[in-house]
């Protein structure tokens, strides 16, 4: 029986022999974790075998001879390690015969020699139908809790009971402890039939041997120890200029490092992956020493900012690449940093709020950024990290609808960034599209347009060069708010680029919601001939702004309506000719009044479905 320390082997070989042991008419139990006292053991077993003294090279034939006359027998060796080590510890040619042999370990390689079963932790319905029923008081919503946090380890979740029992630890309380102080908790606690077993020293031969046979192998334990209990890419390791691990320099070399810690049980190795325990790691943790403990997560925190994406918006990969370690920045930064990487630590906490705040995650990604800020104000030199620290902490304002509280976080950012970086640094057009948005949000338009003609970063749309923006609407009372996770397109003073210097649209920027200013009547474009009737001549309404014509009746444009005096905009996909309240992408972007002035002063229009 093959299985994770903790997972249940020995007390499901015990409860067999416990169940059939009338089938049996001799049962031993021997310890095979140290090879060297196995001998010893079966000289006891000689002695009740009625056995004359024998020395210890013929003590084990002469016991399985022995046995010839106690057909069947049932011997279970618990915790052994590879076959080779249990060699000369079992039965050879026909000395086997009319007997069971059960193995337990946490080593792989007996496939060769005998039939093998996996074992797992238990499911999350076992670990909480195991605690309800031992420990009283104990409700399905808490210890769901708890074992989450014991990873469902079924010796984990027996000491977690016995602890309640004998310390009469309300659940909610030792819920609390575990979460807080999990190292110390895996330490306390006794099993009724084993109390010298803990979970904190269950693994300690195996990072024993490991330390002693592997030292790189044990740096690479210590690693992901710090590192979420969920796969770790393990090109985290290797990829850089610098590795994780010297012994990923040699293909051969670090997968023999790798297959280390698979091999004695510590961890579970994927393709392009390893998976420990969260017991195994909280194990490891507890025993290094703080300055190895500091020394691995300022590594981890270079590491990981070397291999997250920082272009989150404009990389295709950076979606998968986040998921995939995001967990592990979280896990590495939850501690204060020391000073050796604070820096980097406020790096890897605001990129994590703006990958969070890209899928809408504004209550996860709102505390990381905080703690950016916090630890970049307490560095010295960081103007240019504090302002990016604040326009993300704004953005995230912004779109949990805090426009107020968006602003001044904003306005810094910006005066930061103008201070210490050039004047197009798209930074900085960053700064001034957010807050445009944040100004048009507060219903502030006049001052939002001047924001938007000033950013100057470089984005994909369709809007022709050289047709200014006039002025901002707001939001019609309609108006549908974004899904959660994905911003809104189409706004003038959401996305750099909409002007150039010269105040003119650029080519290719999308604008949405533009309003014209008061132009002549009945005006149309150069070198389009007016179409006349009595719409074209001009009629106000001094409801309506200068030169808006409302529809007739109250009503709206039929579809394919141009309005008289004014040319009919082709439906064009993601430009400013499209109509506001079109899809653009295969989503809607609104209602609103899209207008531009025409080459001869006046202006189009139409108004969305």
């Amino acid at each position: 029986m093959h299985g994770l320390g903790g997972v249940g082997k020995t007390q499901l070989a015990v409860e067999y022999a416990y169940v059939y042991r009338s089938k049996y008419r001799f049962v031993a139990f021997v310890d095979a974790e140290d090879p060297d006292l196995v001998p010893s053991q079966f000289a006891a077993l000689a002695r009740e075998l009625g056995l004359a003294e024998v020395n210890s090279e013929q003590v084990v034939p002469r016991v399985y001879g022995a046995l010839r006359d106690h057909r069947p027998w049932l011997i279970i060796f618990d915790n052994g390690e590879r076959p080779g080590t249990l060699l000369d510890a079992l039965p050879s040619g026909d000395l086997g015969s009319g007997g069971h042999l059960i193995v337990t370990t946490r080593l792989c390689g007996w496939s060769g020699t005998a039939g093998v079963v996996d074992l797992d932790v238990f499911s999350r319905q076992e670990a909480v139908e195991l605690l309800t029923r031992r420990v009283s008081g104990m409700t399905a919503a808490v210890a769901d809790r708890i074992a989450e946090h014991l990873g469902d380890l079924p010796l984990a979740l027996e000491q977690a009971a016995g602890y309640m029992d004998y310390h009469h630890t309300a659940p909610a309380e030792y819920l609390a402890l575990l979460a807080s102080r999990l190292e110390d908790m895996i330490a306390l606690g006794e099993l009724t039939d084993r109390p010298a077993v803990v979970v904190a020293t269950l693994w300690q031969l195996s990072v024993r041997k490991l330390q002693s046979r592997r030292p790189q192998a044990m740096r690479l334990l210590e690693l992901c120890a710090l590192l979420a209990p969920e796969p770790i890419p393990l090109d985290l390791f290797g990829d850089g200029k610098e590795p994780l691990i010297a012994a990923a320099a040699d293909p051969v070399v670090w997968d023999t490092t790798v297959g280390a810690l698979a091999g004695l049980g510590l961890a579970r190795r994927g393709a392009a992956s390893l998976v420990l325990h969260r017991l195994v790691q909280a194990a490891i943790r507890a025993a290094m020493p703080d300055d190895v403990r500091t020394d691995a997560r300022t590594r981890l925190c270079r590491a990981l900012l070397a291999a997250v994406p920082h272009d989150i918006h404009g990389d295709p990969q950076a979606p998968s690449r986040w998921q995939e370690l995001l967990p592990h920045v979280l896990a590495v930064t939850k501690d204060e940093p020391s000073a050796g990487c604070a820096a980097q630590t406020a790096t890897l906490l605001r990129l994590a709020s703006a990958f969070l705040l890209s899928i809408g995650e504004h209550s996860v990604a709102l505390p990381l950024c905080e703690r950016a800020l916090t630890i970049d104000e307490s560095l010295g030199e960081r103007d240019a990290e504090i302002g990016f620290d604040l326009i993300t902490l704004a953005q995230i304002h912004r779109d949990r609808g805090a426009p107020e509280r968006a602003r001044p976080l904003a306005e810094r950012a910006l005066g930061l960034h103008e201070s210490c970086l050039p004047a197009d640094s798209p930074a900085i057009a960053t700064d001034l599209a957010t807050l445009a948005r944040i100004r048009h949000l507060l219903g502030d338009h006049e001052a939002a347009v001047p924001l938007a003609e000033r950013a100057h970063a470089d984005r994909r749309g369709g809007v022709r060069a050289g047709r200014p923006v006039r002025e901002l609407r707001p939001d019609s009372p309609g108006q549908c708010p974004p899904r959660p996770g994905r911003p809104r397109r189409g706004r003038a003073a959401d996305l750099p680029g909409v002007t150039d210097p010269r105040g003119q649209l650029r080519a290719g920027a999308p604008v949405h919601r533009v309003r014209p200013a008061a132009e002549g009547p009945g005006r149309a474009r150069a070198g389009r001939p007016d179409r006349g009737g009595p719409r074209a001549q001009g009629r106000t309404d001094p409801e309506h702004p200068a030169g808006h014509v409302p529809p007739q009746d109250g009503g709206r444009p039929r579809s394919g309506q141009a309005l008289a005096g004014r040319r009919q905009l082709p439906r064009t996909r993601g430009t400013l000719r499209s109509r506001p309240g079109s899809r653009h992408g295969g989503r809607r972007t609104g209602h609103g009044l899209a207008s531009v002035t025409g080459a001869g002063g006046g202006y189009v229009s139409r108004r969305g479905r």
